[in-house]
């Protein structure tokens, strides 16, 4: 081979490799999904709702409880445009969170009220990447934009570890300056959802149980500590305004549309006026065109914004 040859089969090598090892120019990323051209079904089978219509029925009630994916972009953004859109049509509503605790209260109501800044705020309660997603934050700031009350309804994970580990006698104990942090609960749930929950926890070993404890027990005293403590919050706070909008995983909430169904839901019925009504609305990571036969009832209205996308590692 002459070496002009040669240098033309090399610049030809070069100009070939890109091809040869799939190094080819950055895959284009989908468009995001619209909010609003997610259809929301009744969850009475009843066929789709009107996002205007379900922002309307949300905006007349007392408590509206928004039973989220954790950590997904589509459903996250949901809750988050139907919180704004019902705190536009109803200036009297609140918002209270799951994922902000009691102990957060001062904390919230000092940067709703412009005496901390956001950094601050964060700081304070204990904010990161992991733990404070794009709609959280826009639930939080459009609440603050229209100065109304924040409120952190649940229960310190501590407590509800003691919960788990020592039991509920353990926190009767405690302090008067403690015990306004969490709501004990009377008994724990001896129904379906006591049922689901425990099929859901089936595989979890009993690490830190009482003695005489079978090994999910002890968890679902914490899960029932933190449902009757976010229901007593979420009660307290229709004195605020109405609606109350919670934002919650949704295994908390979901099928609250009947009795004994949903520890969260079953609290704060117990907790509010028969004639404040609650209404609940349950995001699904799967995909359907229609409502499903198994998630009649698992809220008055459900949302399917498909699998949680995977984080693609390098």
């Amino acid at each position: 081979m002459t070496r002009s040859v040669a240098r033309f089969a090399l610049a030809a090598l070069a100009l070939a490799v890109p091809y040869l090892t799939g190094c080819q120019a950055p895959k284009r990323e989908p468009d995001p999904i619209e909010p609003r051209s997610v259809p929301i079904f009744a969850g009475d089978a009843s066929g789709v709702t009107p996002w205007d219509r379900v922002v309307e029925a949300c905006a007349e009630s007392s408590v509206v409880v928004i039973g989220e994916v954790h950590g997904h972009p589509l459903g996250l953004a949901i809750a988050a445009e139907l919180y704004e859109d019902i705190l536009t049509q109803n200036p009297r509503a609140v918002l209270s969170m799951e994922f902000y605790e009691r102990d957060h209260q001062t904390a919230l109501d000092d940067y709703v009220a412009g005496i901390i800044s956001s950094d601050e705020f964060d700081r304070a309660t204990f904010r990161n990447a992991g733990n404070n997603p794009e709609g959280h934050r826009r639930m939080v700031e459009a609440t603050r934009l229209a100065g109304r009350p924040i409120i952190g309804a649940n229960a310190p994970r501590r407590y509800a570890r003691l919960a788990r580990t020592d039991g509920f006698d353990r926190l009767r104990e405690l302090r008067p300056s403690q015990r306004r942090h969490y709501q004990i609960p009377d008994a724990l749930p001896e129904n379906a959802y006591g049922n689901r929950f425990r099929a859901a926890m089936s595989g979890m070993g009993g690490h830190g149980q009482m003695s005489g404890d079978d090994p999910v027990t002890p968890f679902l005293r914490a899960q029932t500590l933190w449902d009757v403590t976010m229901a007593e919050s979420i009660a307290e706070a229709t004195r605020l305004g109405e609606p109350v909008v919670h934002v919650v995983g949704r295994f908390h909430a979901e099928y609250g549309t009947e009795p004994g169904k949903s520890g969260l839901a079953d609290a704060i019925a117990e907790r509010i006026q028969p004639d404040q009504r609650l209404i609940i609305i349950t995001i699904m990571d799967t995909d359907a065109g229609s409502l499903r036969v198994e998630d009649v009832g698992r809220g008055h209205f459900v949302i399917y914004v498909g699998p949680l996308p995977r984080v693609e590692t390098n």
